[in-house]
């Protein structure tokens, strides 16, 4: 199906979908316990245990090209596959935007570091496009999916102001 982007462009919608291909590569969508390295289409991943070991989350994973250069303003380019393991325990960037109350901070983790330091000045980074996912230690199948993508109209947030920990808990998967 085709998707309007810009004025003149249209581009498939499942370029919209590949941050859920990507988890469902991961297998983190399958009924079995997860693992903290998993290998996606694209490469290895190490993730980190949360809530006391309940919970298993890959941050910062990207899902496309940064949109760098000719990149910039055009749709989304499959992400490069990487060699080694990837660490997936830090947030990605945040998209380029003005610090705000409702933003993240420049360094796209915990949402209360630095922000007065940051209230209108330029923060985030172009290379910007990766997810966040938490799924339960569990081998129920099955599970519901929650898949956020946050707005902003390139004024404010982060993926990384949305955080699955807890839905994980109760046995959702979360994505961000």
């Amino acid at each position: 199906i085709p998707v309007k982007q810009g004025r003149h462009r249209t581009q498939p919608l499942r370029t919209l979908w590949q941050p859920l291909l990507l988890a469902c590569s991961v297998g983190l969508l399958a009924g079995c316990p997860a693992k903290t390295t998993v290998k996606t289409e694209l490469g290895v991943v190490k993730g980190t245990t949360e809530a006391e070991g309940k919970v298993v989350s890959w941050k910062g994973v990207p899902y496309a090209q940064p949109p760098l250069g000719e990149l910039r303003w055009q749709a989304p380019r499959p992400a490069q596959p990487w060699t080694g393991v990837r660490a997936a325990s830090e947030y990605g960037n945040a998209c380029m935007q003005l610090g705000s109350l409702y933003g993240p901070s420049a360094n796209s983790g915990d949402a209360d570091l630095a922000l007065r330091d940051t209230i209108g000045q330029p923060i985030g980074n172009e290379d910007c496009l990766t997810l966040n996912l938490w799924r339960p230690v569990s081998k129920k199948k099955n599970l519901p999916v929650v898949v956020y993508f946050h707005g902003g109209s390139h004024m404010v947030g982060s993926g990384s102001l949305y955080r699955g920990t807890r839905l994980a808990q109760e046995d959702v998967i979360f994505i961000s």
